[in-house]
């Protein structure tokens, strides 16, 4: 079973998103040859990073609600899972019943032509002969 974890709150959102600021700064920095300090450098991470977090609360939803309603249908999922792991459970037991049945009927069926039919054809062929 898949447990899910509380959505993380807004302080550990921002805190998080401030330490992902400044390291992608200083990496894009040193790469360009520019110091963090660059105005221009800042500029164009920050709108990078802006542009970023958009796309990702497009994909999440930026509230909780968002969150609640995904584990709703989590649970909702899984429940449905387990009613249709039991569904086929039934259905496997009904088809191991009529199996049996299919049996029984096919072996009822070489008595009746053993012990009924062969011998009156047996019979009405030694007629036919006399």
């Amino acid at each position: 079973m898949m447990s899910v974890s509380p959505p993380p709150s807004d302080d550990e959102v921002a805190l998080r998103a401030a330490e992902l600021a400044a390291l992608l700064l200083e990496r894009a920095a040193s790469a360009r040859g520019a110091t963090a300090d660059d105005p221009s450098v800042v500029a164009a991470e920050i709108a990078s990073l802006r542009a970023e977090v958009a796309r990702l609360r497009s994909l999440v939803g930026p509230e909780e609600d968002s969150f609640v309603r995904l584990r709703t249908d989590l649970w909702a999922a899984r429940d449905a899972a387990i009613g249709s792991e039991m569904e086929a459970g039934q259905l496997r037991g009904r088809v191991t019943a009529l199996e049996k049945e299919l049996l029984r009927a096919q072996r009822n069926h070489r008595l009746i032509t053993h012990k009924l039919i062969a011998p009156a054809r047996r019979a009405k062929r030694l007629l036919r002969k006399l």
